[in-house]
This record gives structure tokens, C-alpha cells and sequence, in this order.
């Protein structure tokens, strides 16, 4: 694994009418690439949850996903801490190792 090195796989988890917010954001803290995942089902502290029947975004949850170098991960959590919280969502971090 020569060349690999250790990063961090960030996910935003938020409502899909907060998305382009939530990309403006991180693009200007200096992330270069990412993608937005549609959550399909799931459950909550309100309880179980599903896209069927869904007409509009509100509720519908999305995942902005990235991965970020190490230096850059301490300002990304600073920065979207408190705003994660403003949104009700979550930031989710895991080490991954990438070429």
C-alpha cells in the first residue's frame, strides 16, 4: 500500500431541503468533492421512517458525504458543529485509507 495514505470519511446527515446549504457550506471551508445520498428508510428517536408516499423534501433525509485530509477535519468540525445542531443533524467521522 505505498502512496496510501490515512483520511477521514465525513457524512452529513440532514433534511434533503437543507442540502445546497449544507454544500455552499463545505465548499467554502474547503472541501473539494463530495456526494449526496437519498436515504430511502430508516428509524429515530420519532420512530420508523420511509420515503414512500413522500411528495415533498421536508423530512426527507439526505447524507452529504466526503472525505477530508486529517489538517482538515479539526476546522470542519469546529465550524459545522453548532450548525449541525441548528439543522437537527448529525456529523458522522470514521478513519479510511485512500491512494
Amino acid at each position: 500500500m505505498t502512496g496510501w495514505k490515512t483520511c477521514l470519511r465525513v457524512e452529513l446527515e440532514v433534511d434533503a431541503v437543507q442540502v445546497e446549504q449544507v454544500e455552499t457550506r463545505i465548499e467554502a471551508l474547503g472541501v473539494t468533492s463530495w456526494i449526496v445520498l437519498s436515504a430511502h428508510s430508516g428509524r429515530s428517536s420519532d420512530g420508523r421512517w420511509s420515503r414512500a408516499g413522500q411528495v415533498t423534501a421536508s423530512g426527507r433525509r439526505m447524507l452529504v458525504v466526503f472525505t477530508i485530509t486529517p489538517a482538515l477535519a479539526e476546522t470542519i468540525r469546529d465550524a459545522l458543529q453548532d450548525e449541525m445542531v441548528r439543522l437537527n443533524g448529525e456529523i458522522i467521522a470514521y478513519p479510511v485509507t485512500t491512494p
